[in-house]
């Protein structure tokens, strides 16, 4: 373990909770976050679980079920990512600034629930009949309304969590929570999806079973996104007050912007995301088409894979919270970072060389346990890269003095929407390009039947590509500075400044 601090470590009664201004009005920090209050507000990541692994269906969907060509199916998505990237500063400097009874982040958690749950639901609802121009529209449309009103939850929610504790270790263990009810959400949308409501003899093509499953999960989501906003009203005098400052909407969104942009710690994890996600974005959007024509997998085994993946996820939760008191969080993201590059840029390539077994358990049980690594790897790098980013919120107030958590998370989605929008449009380009078929929900024997060039380029495209890219990312982490040794001399200071304790 690298040496924690300064002078040693502040007593938890002191480290927890330094961001409540009530506390500051009393000179003394708050009690630790409790367990019951952890639990509460970890509801709210089943938001982005229920969602975000749904979602993982609708390009298979689109293109394979409904028939919209790729290429279009990849340009909607581009079009609300970008969208709804854009807005993110916008959404971040509001929840930072928004003045009323219920607090700042409240309100925002409130008013969106209802409209992510309709949107999810319509997402997997598209009618039969539309031309392709008008089911086009009805995409972009529909995936517009569920992005920003996702977005209206989301980023509130993340700054609400910077807030509640600044304890190095701690900030850490919180995000623990929300990733296992992150991943917990993954694993009831991935099991309904294949065991219950695409589970018959058609599987994946059964276009009445998307949209059972879409409304299902919709229903889920609006019920714990209402148990997070309820459940941690309580919690609103450890959040921060909103400035006083009265200037109008778009000079101070501009300034906050270009103050957010003068500290390197959040430059540098803003890039490392674009260029991730912009890799990312486009393989797990062609996800499902290599499992199914390039590693001509059967359902029940995408399924297996799926879980896998999500028990990984769940397995990185607890190693997070060891791994948390004995390594730095840039040496665990960088780790994860070069597995993940490694997993998807080696073995499509050995799938193309005839070095795994062309089917069975053998190839099965091989891409299970390289499943189950990346959602370990996977958990573990975004639990401690989202607290980096808390990390990097705190030397944020100690450069300029101000709390700017929304702000600070909006950048980040707006980096990492705007790469997926981008890896979004590549990867629907790229199925244009290979001369994938369209429409093989009503045609499931040309399926059967691809070209092997067909099914090669696939696999380049869903696999070495985007770890080429992912690859850049590796050389910017090295430039992130922030360690524990520096943030607990930036907690220390914080505390001086809000509490009038010694400094460090």
């Amino acid at each position: 373990m690298v040496d924690e601090t300064i002078a040693g470590p502040a007593p938890i009664s002191l480290q927890a909770d330094v961001f409540a201004s009530g506390a500051a009005a009393a000179n003394a920090p708050p009690q630790p976050l409790s367990f019951g209050s952890k639990v509460l507000f970890s509801f709210g990541d089943t938001i982005d679980g229920f969602s975000t692994t749904a979602v993982g269906f609708h390009l298979f969907y689109l293109t394979i079920v409904c028939g919209l060509p790729g290429a279009l199916a990849g340009l909607s998505g581009f079009i609300a990512l970008m969208f709804d990237a854009f807005i993110d500063p916008l959404i971040g400097s509001l929840s930072d600034n928004w003045h009323s009874r219920h607090g700042r982040r409240h309100p925002f958690l409130f008013a969106s629930v209802i409209p992510i749950a309709i949107g999810l639901g319509l997402t997997f609802s598209v009618p039969k009949g539309l031309s392709t121009g008008w089911l086009f529209a009805y995409v972009t449309g529909v995936t517009l309304l569920l992005r920003v009103s996702y977005s209206a939850f989301t980023l509130p929610f993340l700054a609400m969590g910077a807030e509640l504790t600044s304890d190095y270790v701690d900030r850490s263990r919180l995000i623990v929570y929300r990733v296992l009810m992150n991943t917990s959400a993954n694993l009831l949308t991935t099991a309904l999806g294949y065991r219950v409501f695409m589970a018959g003899d058609r599987g994946l093509l059964d276009r009445a079973g998307y949209m059972r499953f879409g409304w299902t999960i919709a229903a889920l989501l609006l019920v714990t996104g209402f148990v997070c906003a309820w459940g941690t009203l309580r919690e609103r005098p450890r959040l921060g007050k909103p400035s006083d400052d009265r200037t109008p909407l778009a000079p101070r969104l501009l300034k906050e912007i270009a103050e957010v942009f003068r500290n390197r710690s959040f430059v540098v994890l803003f890039v490392t995301i674009v260029l991730f996600w912009t890799a990312q974005g486009s393989a797990l959007q062609m996800a499902l088409h290599l499992a199914k024509f390039f590693w001509a997998l059967p359902n029940d085994i995408i399924q297996y894979l799926a879980v896998a993946t999500t028990v990984g996820g769940l397995a990185g939760i607890p190693a997070s919270g060891v791994i948390a008191h004995y390594a730095e969080k840039r040496t665990v993201v960088v780790s994860t970072l070069i597995f993940n590059c490694a997993y998807q840029g080696v073995l499509p390539v050995m799938r193309m060389m005839h070095l795994l077994p062309d089917s069975g358990w053998g190839l099965y049980g091989l891409l299970m346990v390289l499943s189950f690594c990346v959602g370990l790897a996977g958990a573990m790098s975004g639990i401690f890269f989202q607290s980096m980013m808390a990390d990097a919120a705190d030397e944020h107030e100690l450069l300029f003095g101000t709390r700017r958590e929304g702000l600070y998370f909006a950048g980040i989605t707006l980096s990492a929407k705007a790469a997926i929008a981008t890896g979004l449009l590549i990867g629907g380009v790229a199925l244009s390009a290979i001369g994938l078929p369209q429409d093989l929900g009503s045609n499931a024997a040309a399926a059967l039947h691809l070209s092997t060039r067909v099914v090669n380029l696939l696999g380049v495209a869903g696999g070495p590509l985007p770890a080429v890219i992912s690859t850049a990312s590796l050389v910017l982490m090295m430039f992130y500075r922030l360690d524990r040794k520096e943030q607990m001399r930036i907690t220390a200071q914080l505390e001086a400044r809000r509490f009038g304790g010694p400094k460090a």
